[in-house]
């Protein structure tokens, strides 16, 4: 796109600006090339179209089925570490944003919308300790098998890997500092 400006003493300045139409991006051109800042405008791809679809149950399926759709790739892309779990939560905040504004006075949709995001955005503090104790977990096996590699200890690192209870104590004592000093 072509801008011109006019100063102040009416001299013209013209710059092109990169500019890019949502309604020529699918929801599969967004994650392919990770846009996914643009997932919340993809809702008005639909724009023209929702008094067919507030009328049209097949039509309504679709797009519930694409929101859908578009929320478990958001998953997807935030366990592959493409976004973070704050950034996930802003796109769908921004989502269900959009689609308020977007099906004012298209109740049938909105409603089917609304629950599909509701379910979504619901999310309790019990889910997110969960997940930071998994991962905590995760990284505290990970520092003990390396530390057991780095030290030649492969006999229990099998061990472990086949014996949960081994596994424990062999943790503990790695927290402790024990395993460190038997080791030296």
């Amino acid at each position: 796109m072509k801008i011109t400006h006019r100063g102040p003493c009416g001299e013209e300045m013209s710059y092109y600006v990169s500019t890019l139409q949502i309604k020529d991006y699918s929801a599969d051109d967004i994650f392919r090339k990770k846009l996914y800042i643009l997932l919340p405008f993809h809702l008005f791809r639909y724009a023209n179209e929702l008094k067919e679809i507030e009328t049209n149950e097949t039509r309504r399926k679709e797009l519930s089925e694409t929101l859908i759709d578009i929320n478990k790739r958001l998953e997807a892309a935030k366990k592959q570490g493409d976004i973070g779990e704050y950034q996930m939560r802003l796109i769908q905040e921004l989502l269900l944003r959009v689609s308020d504004r977007l099906l004012a006075g298209f109740q049938t949709i909105k409603k089917e919308v609304d629950s599909i995001m509701s379910r979504v955005m619901l999310r309790t503090k019990a889910d997110v300790i969960f997940e930071q104790g998994e991962e905590k977990g995760k990284k505290e096996v990970l520092n003990l098998l390396s530390f057991l590699a780095h030290n030649g200890k492969t006999d229990d690192m099998l061990k472990a890997s086949l014996n949960q209870q081994y596994m424990d104590e062999l943790l503990a004592k790695f927290k402790s500092g024990e395993l460190a000093a038997a080791c030296t």
